[in-house]
């Protein structure tokens, strides 16, 4: 019986160390592990605040015109834009300086509900593909994967 239980314990101790998954944010890959699908898959769905400005550039997938058109429409303070654009960057075309901006108006409310695991889901994506200033925020929400 001694022995089934060590042969036991030892194989989920093996099976553990064997693990692919990261054991921290900062001992992810920086890139290459995350499928598209697996960077959609943390972000739920966003209740805008106001009414929203649409840009070509968002619904075409140019993530870095999207993520310049959200920056004016967040300095106008029409942050519901700021954040339907922010979104589109981040999920259509995988900008993660825009998924941070888009985590950060979750963590204060800025255009849409105020939701801290949205804020969480979003540095926790970006914090995987490298961007560390998202590691820091994640933790300080509370996050520590």
């Amino acid at each position: 019986m001694k022995k089934i239980l060590a042969l036991i314990a030892a194989g989920v101790f093996l099976a553990g160390c064997v693990s692919n998954a990261p054991k921290s944010a900062v001992d992810a890959p920086k890139s290459g592990k995350y499928s598209f699908a697996d960077v959609q898959d943390g972000i739920r769905a966003m209740n805008l605040q106001g009414s929203v400005v649409q840009s070509d550039a968002c619904k075409n997938g140019n993530g870095a015109m999207c993520l310049n058109f959200a920056d004016s429409m967040y300095s106008k303070h029409d942050y519901a834009s700021a954040a339907n654009a922010y979104n589109a960057a981040c999920t259509l075309s995988q900008n993660f300086p825009a998924c941070q901006k888009l985590a950060a108006m979750f963590e204060k409310g800025e255009g849409v509900e105020q939701n801290k695991f949205n804020a969480i889901d979003l540095y926790r994506i970006s914090c995987y593909y490298g961007y560390k200033d998202a590691c820091t925020n994640m933790r300080r929400l509370g996050y520590n994967g």
